[in-house]
């Protein structure tokens, strides 16, 4: 007994602690998220909490949200993405509330939704004909060249930038939207940070991105940015995976006090990702219902389907 408690103690002693890192922080932190951009497809877990109370005497004087989301994306070819979500959300104003349950998965050809539950009271209340709505696969057709744009130039790479929007990505690389960085420790396979938002840093972000597709930004429009984002508040902890350098997870509380009228909001958020650059697949659900343009416009045409399905009776107007 005593030789096995003996070399119980020995392996014990022999165990290694993780190596702090020894980057500064702030240095850390811009790699993690350079790092990060690598990542062309993941798992992901949203959770979002927050009260917003409004100035006094107005009604509803509180509203509360709950919204979880989950899935996976992929955007390793930008013009045909691919994710699959499920979100769940709980919204109260004072005694009333309502809860909505929706899945959605994506290609470069459609969205499909399907909303599985749709429940509320009060100013939340659904009308009894909403439920032929539940429970089924709706199709909302994507026109051609939507991701063309842009926004997936960033998911191109380099050579597909101008040099205004590489000064773009780089600045957002640099990490200089964060202060205050600091090396928390180690936690599990992970080093965890610390961090708050820079707002002048977030504000020169939003600027130069502006700028960088020909929309000047005037004096009076950055010293308004300024003014409105001088009562947000956010803290930010970020872990990065010791492995991979990528980041896994951002949490952290977001509070906002309008100046004037004096109403507020608090928030928290949790955000975890994975199963990075794995493959991601999208099943196209079967007989689902299409929504034509006309029909999203909210202006059908005579003579135009509203609805249709392989299998489901046309309806027309």
């Amino acid at each position: 007994m005593g030789s096995m408690l003996v070399l119980a103690l020995g392996l014990t002693g022999c165990q290694q602690t993780p190596p702090v890192p020894q980057k500064p922080a702030s240095e850390a932190i811009a790699d993690a998220i350079k790092s990060s951009e690598n990542v062309k497809s993941s798992s992901f877990n949203i959770a979002l909490k927050g009260d917003i109370n409004a100035p006094k005497g107005e009604t509803p004087s509180k509203v509360s949200m709950n919204l979880t989301i989950s899935g996976n994306a992929d955007s390793s070819s930008p013009k045909e993405p691919k994710a699959n979500m499920k979100m769940t959300g709980v919204l109260s104003a004072d005694q009333d509330s309502g809860k909505a349950d929706l899945e959605l998965r994506i290609n470069k050809d459609a969205l499909y939704a399907n909303i599985a539950t749709l429940t509320g009271t009060g100013m939340f209340n659904v009308p009894a004909e909403a439920s032929q709505f539940l429970g089924k696969w709706w199709k909302f057709s994507i026109p051609a060249g939507s991701f063309d744009d842009a926004a997936t130039k960033y998911l191109q790479g380099d050579a597909a930038l101008t040099p205004q929007e590489k000064q773009v990505k780089d600045y957002f690389e640099s990490g200089k939207i964060f202060t205050d960085v600091k090396f928390v420790g180690i936690e599990g396979n992970t080093h965890h940070y610390s961090a708050t938002l820079d707002k002048k840093g977030l504000a020169d972000f939003v600027v130069l991105a502006a700028e960088s597709q020909g929309t000047k930004v005037t004096d009076a429009e950055k010293k308004d940015m300024q003014t409105q984002l001088a009562p947000l508040e956010m803290s930010i902890d970020m872990y990065v995976d010791r492995a991979t350098g990528m980041i896994s997870r951002l949490s952290g509380p977001v509070s906002y006090k309008e100046p004037v009228m004096g109403a507020t909001a608090a928030f928290t958020y949790d955000i975890t990702v994975g199963d990075f650059n794995k493959p991601v697949t999208v099943e196209v659900p079967a007989n689902a219902m299409e929504v034509p343009l006309g029909g999203m416009m909210g202006t059908p045409v005579m003579g135009t389907p509203v609805m249709t399905s392989t299998d489901s009776e046309v309806v027309v107007q």
